[in-house]
């Protein structure tokens, strides 16, 4: 399934919303993404509020607990908080609160990403295609993955997914990434973009970064 809370496709903008406690699973086979909102195409998210959901799936993988963006869609001025993600194993439960598409262009503007927790990889962020990344705040976010080493699991801050011509090549500039936990990493992890004018402090990697 995707899209727990609001499925967004096309030119549609989602604006001063509050978006929490919903559920995407797919238990019974398929993908499971984006257990707030689901957004592709030119969707865009701006001053909403995206806490407390969740994306769950039995089988393979399920991304974004938040938020699941594809295609150029855009989140900007809005707080993404305690949002959690899992899967059935490694290489599956990415972005507990933002997970980007393979061959996207997405975009995170001035947003707070907050208390997030994957099972598997990107407690806060999980990058695959060119995001941008910009004047965020992504603190506090937690994987619990011990599977680093494959696909960048176990990073707690912003993890790059991919390999080969699908390495995740994302800007990240003038962010905060603060105070971020995981197994593998604790900052930035498999990132092949540019990271500019960011503040990286106090982040945990017991066996990384």
């Amino acid at each position: 399934s995707a899209g727990g809370g609001i499925y967004c496709d096309g030119t549609v903008t989602v604006a001063g919303t509050v978006i929490t406690d919903n559920v995407a699973s797919a238990c019974d086979g398929g993908y499971a993404l984006g257990g707030g909102a689901y957004c592709s195409a030119d969707a865009r998210v701006t001053e909403c509020t995206i806490g407390r959901n969740a994306v769950i799936n039995c089988n393979l993988a399920s991304l974004g607990g938040g938020v699941y963006c594809a295609g150029d869609s855009l989140v900007e001025d809005s707080t993404i908080f305690d949002n959690y993600v899992a899967g059935s194993n490694c290489d599956a439960g990415g972005g507990g609160g933002v997970a980007f598409d393979w061959t996207g262009t997405g975009r995170l503007e001035n947003c707070r990403i907050i208390a997030n927790i994957a099972g598997d990889n990107g407690g806060g962020v999980l990058c695959h295609g060119s995001p941008s990344i910009i004047d965020c705040v992504i603190a506090e976010n937690y994987s619990w993955s011990e599977c680093f080493g494959w696909n960048g699991e176990g990073c707690g801050g912003i993890a790059g997914g991919g390999w080969g011509t699908y390495q995740a090549q994302p800007i990240i500039r003038g962010s905060l990434i603060a105070r971020n936990s995981g197994f593998g990493c604790g900052g930035i992890a498999r990132c092949a973009g540019l990271i500019q004018d960011c503040t990286i402090v106090e982040n945990n990697g017991y066996n990384g970064g």
